[in-house]
């Protein structure tokens, strides 16, 4: 009540500080019954919702706040009219980075079928870009974290794996080779289907708050996460939910995030894989920007390359790759 009779005793010439005296009260307002939600929610013991604590103070925050709602052509013209350096985030990947053109806020998913080398990928993607100074983090589910290193320390060493323990003095002489490797990446193991995106959020938020600041996210790979599962979803929609999610969390922390998915049962027989051979929900293929799908003929797979496509680059071209070199 005092804030309404402060309010009806301004005069109308201060219309703009009426408008901030009543955006900062509802903003109060609104702290305060999310409160209350919050203490709620850790009184009952609800583990499951912690993660959307944070979630719950943000749009308290945001509550207020006051926007045309649109944008004119000639708005910061000067800025629309500059030169815009992009900082890529660089793989090594030859066509890979020319074409795709990574950058942060990017949200890239990669269709692989079962048994075509996700983890390979994965791994030489993660490998490149910290090769290429960007903190990266290389979440995965089913490969066990010693493989991982090895996998990083063959790349890394330009050896197989098989020879790795012929070469084990070496690798050891040569430790300063992977100390730029060690400082820009990060290798995270979760158990597969019951870690949520809230709980995985959460997690990356805390890495980054903890002194690594990430730039770069390989997920390895989507369907391991556990998905939103509600009795008015029809069956895929969780999925989509939770790719969407991505595609915000990409823009919230200003990072890059390269999610593999697996194909269908179809996708092991095609040759070239269409966007449409994801398995689940066909929405991870419409929501994500850039589209990538991978796949090896029992030719490649025995002289170790594959066939990749770009089958969407959201502000780019697309193309194909035939025989380009994966083992």
């Amino acid at each position: 009540l005092e804030t309404i009779d402060k309010l009806k005793e301004l005069p109308l010439k201060d219309v703009d500080y009426i408008k901030e005296l009543t955006d900062k009260f509802a903003k109060q307002q609104n702290l305060i019954k999310t409160l209350g939600e919050i203490r709620k929610i850790i009184e009952i013991g609800d583990i499951q919702r912690y993660p959307d604590c944070e979630d719950l103070i943000k749009k308290a925050l945001n509550v207020g706040r006051r926007e045309n709602g649109y944008d004119r052509i000639l708005d910061d013209l000067a800025l629309t009219l500059s030169e815009k350096k992009e900082d890529l985030m660089l793989t090594g990947i030859n066509g890979f980075d020319e074409i795709l053109k990574l950058s942060k806020k990017n949200l890239c998913s990669i269709i692989m079928p079962t048994g075509i080398g996700k983890t390979t990928m994965a791994t030489r993607i993660a490998n490149g870009l910290a090769n290429n100074g960007k903190y990266t983090i290389q979440v995965f589910f089913e490969d066990e974290l010693d493989a991982i290193r090895l996998k990083h320390i063959s790349l890394t060493n330009g050896i197989s794996v098989d020879t790795i323990q012929e070469n084990k003095e070496k690798i050891i002489q040569n430790k300063d080779s992977l100390n730029k490797i060690n400082d820009f990446l990060a290798l995270k193991k979760f158990p597969s289907g019951i870690i949520s995106f809230g709980k995985l959020k959460q997690f990356l938020v805390k890495t980054i708050a903890d002194g690594f600041p990430i730039e770069t996210l390989i997920l390895d790979y989507f369907e391991c996460l556990q998905m939103v599962q509600n009795q008015n979803l029809k069956q895929y929609e969780g999925e989509a939910l939770v790719m969407r999610n991505f595609e915000a969390l990409a823009d919230e922390l200003n990072i890059l995030i390269i999610a593999f998915s697996q194909g269908s049962r179809s996708s092991v027989k095609s040759t070239i894989i269409q966007a449409d051979e994801i398995s689940g929900a066909f929405a991870k293929s419409q929501i994500a920007g850039k589209l990538v799908s991978v796949n090896k003929t029992e030719a490649q797979k025995a002289n170790g390359t594959a066939t990749m496509a770009i089958l969407k680059n959201r502000g780019g071209n697309t193309g194909i790759f035939e025989d380009f070199v994966f083992n």
